[in-house]
């Protein structure tokens, strides 16, 4: 006696339209993934981006510090210093040949140029980057660094006292 089994049949294996969800579950995963990475990459950018112009702002304090005279003296070589990819700042060779006090502000201020607005083929220290100092009485001083997008940059300021 030969019966059928109608109506109730067994279907095997995977059928391509689980398959196709499978596929679109795990493409969207690693585009969440890659997109995690890309933001991890641009924040550890930023944070590099802020550590160099704060290395930057410890040496304009250091260079002052270390010519506390040419700070200190009438004219206040440090007040009112304004650097961008425009600025055309002078250079005393102060590393071979004894400077004076201003030359040797000078020559901070030009090393500082050549961190932001460097020769050709060498890379600035940050992108699109400026460099402000001011300072009314020699002692005060005002450090203002901005770098990146210029629709929306990154800025640090930075005050000290030189005693």
């Amino acid at each position: 006696m030969l019966s059928s089994a109608t109506g109730t049949k067994f279907e095997r294996g995977i059928s391509l339209f689980e398959i196709l969800i499978t596929i679109l579950v795990v493409s969207v995963g690693l585009l969440g993934l890659a997109g995690l990475q890309f933001a991890g990459l641009r924040a550890a950018n930023n944070a590099q981006q802020h550590t160099q112009a704060t290395l930057l702002a410890q040496d304009i304090e250091a260079r002052i510090r270390a010519n506390s005279a040419a700070a200190k003296s009438p004219i206040y070589a440090y007040n009112n210093v304004t650097l961008d990819t425009s600025s055309s700042p002078g250079s005393a060779d102060c590393l071979t040949a004894a400077c004076t006090p201003v030359q040797m502000a000078n020559d901070d201020i030009y090393q500082w140029y050549r961190l932001i607005v460097p020769m050709a083929g060498d890379k600035p220290l940050l992108p699109n980057a400026s460099i402000t100092v001011t300072s009314n009485n020699g002692t005060d001083f005002q450090t203002t660094i901005q770098w990146g997008d210029p629709s929306g940059p990154q800025t640090l300021n930075a005050t000290f006292t030189d005693e």
